[in-house]
């Protein structure tokens, strides 16, 4: 399981916890505003992902890749590495 994994596994056992708490209209909307954020950092990270690999597909070699878009190697596992 990789970190995005876990954290959003993390995330989701939150939610849970914080969801048997009886019944409150704030709570809820409180668990689906950080469910939301939750899902647009995740849609975030997956468009550096798609840019770097189209990075990589261009040549540009993986240390520059990783600056420029803040992702570690981790995360392009199993894209071609340039060189």
């Amino acid at each position: 399981m990789n970190t995005r994994e876990q954290e959003s596994t993390d995330e989701i056992q939150r939610a849970l916890i914080a969801a048997q708490i009886p019944d409150n209209e704030e709570t809820m909307a409180t668990i689906a505003d950080q469910l939301r954020e939750q899902g647009k950092a995740e849609g975030r990270t997956e468009a550096r992902i798609e840019t770097a690999r189209a990075m990589l597909a261009r040549g540009m070699d993986m240390e520059t890749v990783l600056e420029i878009t803040g992702l570690d190697r981790e995360s392009l596992e199993g894209a071609p590495e340039a060189g």
